[in-house]
């Protein structure tokens, strides 16, 4: 099972794999497989959730803060974490 990908009309939403060092950011939707998506959310990374985004630079995992812990997502995974920067 597949989710859907839905991207709001909102023009500042993109994906946490381009969210710039330094930026705070806010999860909007989360695009993947149902395992995937469960492992995104078992990090603490659910619609809604704002984050800042400690390290991205354009390799290797992106480093955010989020609910109080520093976690490090795969690049792969974080194209599919839908941000918008808040």
């Amino acid at each position: 099972m597949v989710t859907e990908m839905y991207v709001p009309a909102r023009p500042n939403v993109i994906p946490l794999s381009q969210a710039p060092t330094g930026s705070k950011v806010r999860v909007i939707n989360v695009v993947g497989g149902k395992y995937r998506v469960q492992k995104i959310f078992d990090m603490g990374l659910t619609p809604g959730v704002e984050a800042f985004v400690r390290q991205n630079i354009y390799y290797g995992p992106v480093i955010v803060d989020v609910r109080g812990v520093t976690i490090a997502v795969g690049r792969g995974i974080a194209e599919g974490i839908l941000v918008e920067i808040i």
